[in-house]
């Protein structure tokens, strides 16, 4: 049987899919029967399989793991350590299209996020929320922060959707809402704000690109983009290529910060802090 330090406290900040994910892994291990050590590395993110000296018994042991945990894992063998034990990363990954039902569950709630750490960046600025959902962060901005301007972006469009419902919310706070087709199709925007904001960012890894790209568009040649999200693999480099944010966002803008919130044990939030070039290329 596998020796193990796992505990199902260690995945509670993973959020309900994560945690699923790595309670798989976790069974396929005990399944297996295999003779090798288990380890999490909660700062890291992923588990640290020590197994045998025998390297066709590793590879049918590491294929046999992946095949009975299902799907969510990237595998990446590390090498061996000084005992000539094979080493074996185990990262749980959520599959791209999963996250929007992560961001909406897991992370700070709109009434407890704190601006302590970007406060500074938009006081006496013109702003943009974009993805600014129901309103709620948008006019704690507009209330707590006192830009010079402030408008919303929402790209729901639909009568039922988040745009309508921004729309009533903010409309009566006088911050104007725009939907994505708005924002696309009128030139005055180009090159309006002095910050960006986005919040629980969770832009699919295929349309991250095109995302950076729209950014660099429409804020100042020396303008700030803040994005915050709960998934911390969107923020830092080194866990998960097609997640991180910051190989798109480097085409345009220098990276200043990388920053972890806490609000309490489940609810943490990371932010990515950029600043875009006097100098930045001009984005068609």
């Amino acid at each position: 049987m596998p020796k193990s330090n796992f505990q199902e406290a260690e995945f509670k900040s993973l959020g309900t899919d994560r945690r699923d994910i790595a309670q798989r892994l976790y069974r396929a291990i005990e399944n297996s029967r295999a003779n090798i050590s288990v380890r999490w590395f909660a700062e890291k993110g992923h588990f640290e399989l020590i197994g045998t000296k025998n390297t066709d018994q590793d590879q049918t042991t590491a294929d046999l793991l992946k095949h009975q945990a299902g799907e969510g894992w990237k595998l990446k063998i590390a090498g061996r350590n000084e005992k000539g034990n094979i080493i074996l990363h185990f990262i749980p990954v959520i599959p791209v299209d999963s996250t929007k039902h992560l961001c909406e569950t897991l992370g700070v709630k709109d009434e407890e996020r704190s601006f302590a750490l970007i406060a500074a960046l938009i006081e006496g600025r013109s702003v943009l929320d974009i993805g600014c959902g129901k309103g709620y962060t948008t006019a704690r901005i507009a209330a707590e922060l006192k830009p010079r301007s402030l408008t919303a972006l929402e790209p729901g469009i639909d009568t039922g959707s988040s745009f309508a419902q921004a729309s009533n919310f903010l409309s009566e706070r006088g911050i104007e809402v725009l939907n994505l087709t708005a924002q696309q199709a009128s030139i005055k925007y180009l090159g309006t704000f002095d910050v960006v904001t986005v919040f629980k960012y969770n832009v699919g890894h295929r349309e991250k690109e095109a995302f950076a790209a729209s950014i660099a568009r429409i804020i100042k040649a020396d303008g700030i983009a803040i994005i915050s999200s709960v998934e911390r693999e969107r923020c830092y480099e080194g866990f998960d290529s097609a997640l991180y944010i910051g190989d798109a966002l480097r085409k345009y803008f220098e990276i200043i910060d990388v920053k972890e919130v806490n609000y309490s044990q489940t609810a943490r939030e990371w932010f990515l802090l950029c600043r875009r070039p006097i100098t930045a290329r001009t984005v068609s």
